[in-house]
């Protein structure tokens, strides 16, 4: 597995997956972040995108998880967010993220 996406909106999920997505690439997209964490632990993923705000588990909650699991180190975490706020982008990469940036809304 190359990339999964965590991403409520369908639309937004798509998108991320066209931008990282090619004919080398295996992209899931998961709707909701059920079981997210067993979700990449048997996926492997070489990258994970994931929505700030999700219901259950949100994208920081996630990548804290990520982070803290020895046998996930080489998983790259980016957060995503429709909203502009400095404290989500400092929060997410607080929490490990490789990258936290804005989605366009759509």
């Amino acid at each position: 597995m190359d990339v999964m996406i965590f991403d409520d909106d369908p639309y937004a999920a798509e998108l991320i997956a066209t931008i990282v997505g090619d004919e080398e690439r295996n992209v899931e997209k998961h709707l909701d972040k059920i079981d997210a964490l067993e979700k990449i632990r048997r996926g492997r993923p070489r990258l994970v995108v994931a929505d700030i705000m999700m219901p259950g588990m949100d994208g920081i909650s996630l990548c804290r998880a990520v982070r803290s699991d020895p046998a996930l180190t080489s998983v790259q975490v980016v957060i995503c967010s429709a909203k502009q706020f400095d404290e989500d982008r400092q929060n997410a990469q607080a929490a490990g993220a490789a990258e936290a940036g804005q989605v366009l809304e759509s």
